[in-house]
């Protein structure tokens, strides 16, 4: 397929997965509930009807071919803003200046903390979503010359001094032996929706549990929600997760646990990205485990994602040719056929390989630039705004001032920044878009049970083709009954 620039109406893959309604906590709820006492079995049907709360993992079939008329397609050079930075008013002004005084900045990358930006009420079973902060960033964007924003949302904290909290919304952030941390030292344990990886001092950092079916039906919740409020918005780009690799964890996993569920989870993830952010990308960051990413490839080429990495320099596990080969291997090939991403993190301007033991050579901006546009075949490159190297200092030179000086990043008419502009393939492909999010429904007869007591409980689903349930009561079920 030819390779066609500046299409105004973009024609998006999306993922196909078979409709799947799956009900897991239901059993365990009622029984728990009935061996207390009373119970009214409408609250819990409440509860369990709704899909951002705790039973219900739901996909949809797809149907139909879709236009997007918004333009998404905006490669260059962005910057990706640590957290603190984020946080920090002074700081995001010298950012959209930067960007202002910038043009070959496209704009910049943020870290969207699922837990910052969802607030669960207990009393009325509904969750709140607060994005004023990713309104003020896109509406500062707005006011500046074609700027874009990148939002992550990460699947894992590492190094935060709240622990997993600041991933987890509000309701999600207790756990075993919760109180017995009151100082945060993060000794061996995990909370009870993410577990903890790295037992190095100071490097803690926690998984949610991708596997488990509160976390991915609440989290699908979440992201329906922010792909409602920013998708259709000209200065938003597109939607990535943080880097694929899970460590080891702390505490060994059991049954029901593991490697394989917690990478399955991030394709779950990554398709739930794909069914909510319609008018925009998905272009996910991967590196590790080297299999995974074996395994992941296909399903994001077959899709209609991107990819990304979080880093793009010569370490040997990210560039090995052996059986399976490093993330980095894949770019050149994947050129021309999907949106390539990879990013120029702080350990870059440090050493060109960062491998364990690597020594600190600081390679010069301009290798670096060229790694990622002729090695790589990059679209889109993120570099971290980083100091002292951002701005540069007595013994550093400055990477905005290369960015604002290197002529072949100033003196390309695409405003590229030199990368390849062209758009790959798999823009240029008409794919249906989802039919509606599978319906679920809960009665009972009676609806009003004491201890001991049975009632009888009936379900029916819309927009389904299987029904299949897990805990106690298992299996393969009718899509009503």
């Amino acid at each position: 397929m030819n390779q066609i620039e500046n299409i105004h109406s973009i024609k998006k893959p999306v993922s196909t997965p078979i409709a799947t309604l799956t009900l897991g906590l239901f059993t365990a709820l009622v029984l728990t509930t009935v061996l207390n006492g009373y119970v009214d079995l409408k609250s819990i049907f409440n509860k369990l009807s709704a899909v951002e709360n705790y039973n219900v993992s739901l996909s949809a079939n797809l149907a139909n071919a879709n236009t997007v008329t918004v333009d998404k397609w905006h490669p260059g050079i962005y910057a990706k803003i640590e957290d603190w930075q984020l946080q920090n008013p002074k700081q995001m002004e010298m950012v959209y200046q930067e960007l202002a005084d910038t043009p070959q900045l496209r704009g910049i990358k943020v870290i969207a903390k699922w837990g910052r930006y969802e607030t669960y009420s207990t009393t009325t079973n509904t969750s709140t979503y607060d994005f004023s902060q990713i309104d003020a960033i896109l509406a500062k964007l707005a006011t500046l010359d074609n700027k874009h924003l990148i939002l992550a949302v990460p699947w894992r904290e590492f190094k935060s001094s709240l622990g997993a909290s600041e991933v987890l919304p509000n309701d999600l952030r207790g756990g075993q032996l919760w109180s017995e941390d009151p100082d945060w030292i993060h000794t061996d344990y995990d909370y009870m929706w993410a577990y903890k990886m790295s037992n190095k001092p100071g490097q803690y950092a926690y998984n949610l549990k991708l596997w488990d079916p509160v976390v991915k039906s609440r989290l699908d919740a979440f992201l329906a929600a922010l792909a409602q409020h920013v998708d259709g918005n000209p200065n938003f780009n597109h939607i990535t997760a943080t880097e694929s690799s899970i460590g080891n964890p702390v505490i060994p996993f059991v049954t029901g646990e593991g490697t394989e569920l917690q990478e399955d989870g991030q394709i779950e993830v990554l398709r739930m990205m794909k069914r909510h952010f319609v008018d925009s990308y998905v272009i996910p960051d991967f590196n590790y485990s080297r299999q995974h990413v074996a395994d992941s490839i296909p399903i994001l080429v077959a899709e209609g994602m991107g990819l990304g990495t979080s880093d793009s320099n010569y370490g040997t596990g990210l560039n090995t040719t052996s059986t399976p080969p490093g993330i980095l291997t894949y770019f050149p090939t994947l050129s021309g056929q999907i949106i390539l991403a990879p990013e120029i993190q702080s350990g870059n301007y440090i050493s060109s390989s960062y491998d364990s033991g690597s020594v600190a050579d600081y390679p010069s901006y301009e290798s670096l630039y060229k790694r990622v546009r002729d090695d790589l075949k990059a679209n889109y490159v993120v570099m971290q705004r980083n100091f002292p190297f951002w701005l540069g200092n007595a013994t550093t030179t400055s990477v905005l001032s290369f960015l604002q000086t290197y002529p072949d990043i100033v003196n390309d008419p695409t405003e590229a920044g030199g990368l390849d502009h062209l758009k790959p393939a798999m823009l240029n492909t008409e794919v249906p878009p989802p039919l509606p999010m599978p319906d679920l429904s809960f009665n009972a007869s009676p609806t009003e049970v004491l201890s001991g007591e049975s009632a009888v409980l009936t379900w029916s689903a819309t927009n389904s083709t299987a029904c299949e349930a897990t805990g106690v009561w298992s299996g393969t079920k009718s899509l009503e009954g």
